[in-house]
Protein backbone atom coordinates (compact mmCIF):
# COMPACT_ATOMS: atom_id res chain seq x y z
CA UNK A 1 0.00 0.00 0.00
CA UNK A 2 1.25 3.49 -0.83
CA UNK A 3 1.36 6.45 1.49
CA UNK A 4 -1.16 9.21 0.79
CA UNK A 5 0.01 12.73 1.57
CA UNK A 6 -2.49 15.56 1.77
CA UNK A 7 -1.23 19.12 1.81
CA UNK A 8 -3.74 21.84 2.63
CA UNK A 9 -3.76 25.41 3.83
CA UNK A 10 -5.93 25.69 6.95
CA UNK A 11 -6.08 28.72 9.22
CA UNK A 12 -6.21 28.29 13.00
CA UNK A 13 -9.93 29.12 12.94
CA UNK A 14 -10.60 26.49 10.25
CA UNK A 15 -10.74 28.57 7.06
CA UNK A 16 -9.70 26.45 4.08
CA UNK A 17 -11.23 28.22 1.12
CA UNK A 18 -9.30 30.12 -1.54
CA UNK A 19 -5.98 30.60 0.27
CA UNK A 20 -4.33 32.15 -2.79
CA UNK A 21 -6.94 34.80 -3.52
CA UNK A 22 -9.24 33.02 -5.95
CA UNK A 23 -12.28 35.17 -6.80
CA UNK A 24 -15.74 34.39 -5.52
CA UNK A 25 -14.96 33.33 -1.95
CA UNK A 26 -15.75 35.20 1.24
CA UNK A 27 -12.35 34.55 2.86
CA UNK A 28 -10.17 34.64 -0.24
CA UNK A 29 -6.44 35.35 -0.14
CA UNK A 30 -5.84 34.82 3.55
CA UNK A 31 -2.55 32.92 3.20
CA UNK A 32 -0.68 35.49 1.08
CA UNK A 33 0.60 37.51 4.01
CA UNK A 34 2.03 34.41 5.68
CA UNK A 35 3.49 32.49 2.75
CA UNK A 36 7.24 32.63 2.48
CA UNK A 37 9.55 31.29 -0.21
CA UNK A 38 9.83 27.90 1.55
CA UNK A 39 6.08 27.30 1.43
CA UNK A 40 5.87 28.43 -2.18
CA UNK A 41 8.69 26.06 -3.11
CA UNK A 42 6.93 23.20 -1.28
CA UNK A 43 3.75 23.80 -3.28
CA UNK A 44 5.72 24.05 -6.53
CA UNK A 45 7.33 20.70 -5.74
CA UNK A 46 3.85 19.19 -5.43
CA UNK A 47 3.00 20.47 -8.91
CA UNK A 48 6.25 19.04 -10.27
CA UNK A 49 5.50 15.64 -8.72
CA UNK A 50 2.02 15.65 -10.28
CA UNK A 51 3.53 16.49 -13.65
CA UNK A 52 6.09 13.69 -13.29
CA UNK A 53 3.32 11.20 -12.48
CA UNK A 54 1.27 12.18 -15.53
CA UNK A 55 4.35 12.13 -17.76
CA UNK A 56 5.21 8.61 -16.56
CA UNK A 57 1.69 7.40 -17.42
CA UNK A 58 1.96 9.00 -20.86
CA UNK A 59 5.38 7.38 -21.40
CA UNK A 60 4.13 3.94 -20.29
CA UNK A 61 1.28 4.21 -22.79
CA UNK A 62 3.63 5.10 -25.64
CA UNK A 63 2.66 8.75 -26.00
CA UNK A 64 5.38 10.95 -27.53
CA UNK A 65 6.81 13.25 -24.88
CA UNK A 66 8.09 16.10 -27.03
CA UNK A 67 6.53 19.40 -26.04
CA UNK A 68 4.66 19.86 -29.32
CA UNK A 69 3.16 16.34 -29.06
CA UNK A 70 1.94 16.62 -25.48
CA UNK A 71 -1.81 17.02 -24.86
CA UNK A 72 -2.98 20.63 -24.64
CA UNK A 73 -3.89 20.14 -20.95
CA UNK A 74 -0.28 19.17 -20.21
CA UNK A 75 1.11 22.20 -22.00
CA UNK A 76 -1.39 24.50 -20.30
CA UNK A 77 -0.74 22.93 -16.90
CA UNK A 78 3.00 23.38 -17.25
CA UNK A 79 2.60 27.06 -18.15
CA UNK A 80 0.16 27.67 -15.29
CA UNK A 81 2.17 25.81 -12.70
CA UNK A 82 5.48 27.42 -13.49
CA UNK A 83 4.80 30.90 -14.86
CA UNK A 84 1.48 32.09 -13.40
CA UNK A 85 1.66 35.51 -11.72
CA UNK A 86 -0.92 34.34 -9.16
CA UNK A 87 1.24 31.46 -7.97
CA UNK A 88 -1.15 29.41 -5.84
CA UNK A 89 -4.10 29.81 -8.22
CA UNK A 90 -1.90 28.88 -11.17
CA UNK A 91 -0.70 25.79 -9.34
CA UNK A 92 -4.28 24.82 -8.47
CA UNK A 93 -5.36 25.15 -12.08
CA UNK A 94 -2.31 23.18 -13.23
CA UNK A 95 -3.32 20.28 -10.97
CA UNK A 96 -6.82 20.33 -12.45
CA UNK A 97 -5.36 20.06 -15.96
CA UNK A 98 -3.10 17.17 -14.89
CA UNK A 99 -6.16 15.42 -13.46
CA UNK A 100 -8.01 15.88 -16.75
CA UNK A 101 -5.14 14.21 -18.62
CA UNK A 102 -5.15 11.30 -16.16
CA UNK A 103 -8.90 10.81 -16.49
CA UNK A 104 -8.58 10.79 -20.26
CA UNK A 105 -5.63 8.36 -20.21
CA UNK A 106 -6.78 6.03 -17.44
CA UNK A 107 -10.52 6.69 -17.46
CA UNK A 108 -12.83 8.00 -14.76
CA UNK A 109 -12.98 6.09 -11.55
CA UNK A 110 -15.84 3.64 -11.44
CA UNK A 111 -18.15 4.29 -8.48
CA UNK A 112 -18.59 0.57 -7.75
CA UNK A 113 -14.82 0.02 -7.67
CA UNK A 114 -14.40 3.01 -5.36
CA UNK A 115 -17.02 1.65 -2.97
CA UNK A 116 -15.39 -1.79 -3.03
CA UNK A 117 -12.01 -0.27 -2.15
CA UNK A 118 -13.60 1.68 0.68
CA UNK A 119 -15.04 -1.50 2.13
CA UNK A 120 -11.67 -3.23 1.83
CA UNK A 121 -9.93 -0.39 3.64
CA UNK A 122 -12.49 -0.24 6.45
Amino acid sequence: MRKLIVSEFVSLDGVMEAPGGEPGYAHSGWVGDFMGPEQLQYKLNEVREAEALVMSVLRERGHPLTERDLPQEMQRAHRLGYTSKDKTEGMRQALLHYRAVMVRMVGPEDRAQREQRRRELA
